[in-house]
């Protein structure tokens, strides 16, 4: 199952040396990120400031907002979401477990993977639900349900009688 609720499409899940090289980058630019505590009430702006090996187990060191080491030890052992733009421009995301809180650090299970949410160049976003084109091409008229939008295109499905006898291939153009 994926983090989001988009459909697996818009989803691609990155790990081993790929997620490794993102964390680095994300240490190295001292990027932010929003890391929100799972079935709690809690969420904060920080950013990764190292990564830790012990053994064979990774983790992630987040910086500790101020006064959390003094009030929410129960966080250990909690699921956290963190969300994050890549230095590409993309969402990423990823689920993991607090380990343990020390006066500067979040200690987070290193993640098996991370998502990335949006691997197009456009990002794209869904219609209400219903809508509608209606489409001229090679002397016929076309009706197709809209699936997605982007400024690169559409994704449509073909409705009707003529469903899948349009003459349209993949990558034809129509124009308005």
């Amino acid at each position: 199952m994926s983090l989001d609720d988009q459909g697996p499409s818009d989803i691609d899940r990155i790990d081993k040396e790929e997620r490794d090289e993102v964390f680095e980058e994300l240490t190295r630019r001292r990027s932010f990120f929003h890391l929100r505590v799972l079935g709690r009430d809690y969420q904060r702006l920080t950013c990764i400031t190292g990564l830790e090996r012990r053994g064979s187990k990774g983790y992630l060191l987040v910086d500790c907002p101020e006064g959390l080491p003094e009030t929410n030890r129960s966080l250990v052992g909690a699921t956290v979401r963190i969300d994050f733009m890549g230095a590409d421009k993309l969402q990423y995301a990823f689920k993991t477990a607090v380990v343990k809180i020390s006066e500067r650090d979040l200690w987070l299970e290193y993640p098996e993977f991370v998502e990335r949410l949006q691997r197009r160049g456009y990002y794209r976003i869904v219609p209400p639900t219903g809508t509608m084109i209606v489409l001229r091409f090679q002397d016929q008229v076309h009706e197709a349900d809209v699936l997605n939008l982007s400024v690169g295109g559409s994704l449509l499905r073909v409705s009707g009688a003529h469903h899948g006898d349009t003459g349209l291939k993949v990558g034809d153009s129509l124009a308005v």
